[in-house]
């Protein structure tokens, strides 16, 4: 299986295996890892075991929420989620809940998103059994099984029911099927949504008729596709070249945050272009005037917004700001152009927005765990490459605080697993060095430059190479240290003490964090076979 530069994991994953099975090649190694297909099955059923056995007891059996339940959580989401993001028309909705009109299974996907919420956490419980509260995370497993157990199809339910159900469990973005089962559920939603016509504006220009719901309906699930193609690695489900709808001009829409959201997904837009295939390494990413994220909310004029929602909005935009950067990889020290400067800073700026004592009033999207994985692959990126000690430092302590920070959303969020256990790794490694230099890139001399580039165009004429110091940072696959490559010239990158520091994890953790910031290619965590020791969830975590 490949995994993309897209994904923050990426940065981990060695890229030269010495496996003659693994693929080869300058085009796929510049854009991602490969992982050995027999590791992946065999570390695929580990996986399920462990899952099946970390889940606790209590929803063994799936079970349907009481009807304060629903009727909490869909508060809830009407309060925190609907707003930036309306897939359903309050108004019409209201009445049909009232009169029990509206499906089971629209109901349970709505809490589902909902139950991810801080606020949602009193509705959280086996209404079976008095006084059993349950994590967020369990609660949305058993009610994800729930659903997946509901036959849907449209001999039950209308299209536009479905694109609402498909586009919620996108959402959802989570649990065993992780961003395959969210990346499934969008492109069941943006095809029904092909299939009536409404990215055309047949559905919003019916004289006599509110179009209003349905125009929001398709750039709810269009916002979702673009994030989609970020987060999840996967191409777009429609490209805008086929979407004759118009999109709102400032306040048409009736939310204004959705409209910011809006804004900032069309800048995603163009950052992805950056990602696809066939693009030269010389393309950095986004080099001309960036968006700030006041401008976005000048133009939308929603200051009046409250400060939970522009929060959660802002990272939102910090994850773009860092996708338009597009990183050359961990091993090769980065030019300092305006992407980059950008991305270094938007990082930081979202450790501060996601500090523990702000998570709790973040509005629980999926692209919160994202966004500080993002940050954490950037922080990690600079522990290796920055030259200053003070600069490492702080490379440091933003690492550590985003393991904190991906260690209290585990309550929440499963698909952070996987980020934890690598960023522990890290962390583990780190403690066991005397300083943090020797994990430093070593920049190099002139006289290494000078030989790196005879050497270079001795191979290009087919020439003898002399042996000597190779330039590791010219050159885009490095091999280990101290080993030799093809033209027979040593490579040494740093000067780890094998007696303290596990050299070999730090050359996987470099792939696996690069690969994590190109959005080219699938992402899905359970391909970290390399996880031999992936530590199961347990309500102890804190």
């Amino acid at each position: 299986r490949f995994i993309s530069d897209l994904n923050p994991e990426a940065r981990f994953l060695d890229r030269n295996p010495t496996d003659a099975s693994y693929p080869r090649g300058k085009a796929t190694d510049s854009i991602g890892v490969w992982v050995d297909k027999d590791e992946y099955e065999a570390y695929i059923k580990l996986r399920e075991a462990r899952s099946a056995e970390s889940v606790t007891t209590v929803i063994a059996v799936p079970f349907a929420p009481s009807d304060s339940q629903i009727s909490g959580l869909v508060d809830v989401y009407f309060r925190k989620f609907n707003p930036i993001l309306p897939l359903l028309d309050e108004a019409a909705f209201r009445p049909a809940h009232s009169a029990g009109s509206v499906p089971d299974v629209l109901l349970f996907a709505i809490c589902l998103v909902a139950a991810k919420d801080k606020d949602a956490e009193p509705f959280l419980f086996d209404p079976a059994v008095a006084g059993s509260a349950i994590p967020p995370r369990d609660f949305c497993h058993g009610l994800y099984t729930l659903i997946k157990s509901r036959p849907v199809s449209l001999g039950q339910y209308d299209r536009v029911t479905l694109i609402r159900l498909h586009a919620l469990l996108g959402l959802y973005n989570d649990g065993p099927e992780g961003y395959e089962g969210a990346s499934v559920a969008m492109t069941m939603a943006m095809h029904h949504c092909q299939t009536l016509g409404i990215h055309l504006g047949q559905q919003a220009s019916q004289p006599g008729k509110d179009g209003r719901p349905m125009k929001l309906l398709f750039w709810c699930v269009w916002i979702l596709d673009r994030f989609n193609a970020a987060g999840n690695g996967r191409p777009i489900m429609m490209a805008d070249e086929d979407i004759a709808i118009e999109t709102f001009v400032q306040g048409e829409s009736g939310y204004s945050a959705f409209e910011v959201l809006l804004k900032i997904c069309e800048v995603i837009n163009r950052v992805i272009s950056f990602y696809r295939p066939g693009n030269p390494p010389t393309v950095t990413g986004w080099e001309e005037h960036f968006p700030a994220f006041e401008e976005i909310v000048e133009e939308c004029a929603a200051w009046d917004l409250p400060s939970s929602t522009l929060t959660t909005l802002h990272v939102a935009y910090l994850s773009t700001a860092i996708l338009s950067h597009r990183s050359q990889g961990t091993r090769k020290l980065p030019n300092t152009v305006p992407s980059h400067v950008r991305q270094t800073m938007a990082a930081t700026h979202v450790i501060r927005l996601m500090a523990l004592e702000r998570l709790d009033s973040l509005h629980a999207f999926p692209f919160l765990p994202y966004t500080i994985s993002l940050a954490m692959s950037v922080s990690y990126q600079h522990l290796r490459q920055d030259q200053l000690r003070h600069q490492q430092e702080d490379a440091r302590t933003d690492f550590e605080a985003c393991c904190r920070i991906l260690q209290q959303l585990r309550r929440a969020w499963a698909s952070v697993d996987a980020m934890c256990t690598l960023g522990q790794k890290v962390l583990d490694e780190l403690k066991r060095a005397p300083a943090n230099a020797p994990l430093r890139l070593q920049k190099p001399s002139k006289d290494a430059r000078v030989l790196a580039g005879f050497a270079n165009a001795c191979r290009d004429n087919e020439e003898p190479v002399v042996n000597g110091q190779r330039n590791d940072n010219v050159d885009q696959r490095p091999s280990s240290a101290g080993a030799e490559d093809q033209t027979g010239v040593s490579t040494q990158m740093t000067t780890f003490d094998p007696g303290e520091v596990n050299q070999g994890i730090f050359e996987g953790m470099d792939d696996i964090f690069g690969t994590y910031l190109d959005p080219n290619y699938p992402m899905n965590l359970d391909d970290l076979s390399f996880l031999d020791d992936f530590e199961p969830w347990s309500t102890n975590i804190t």
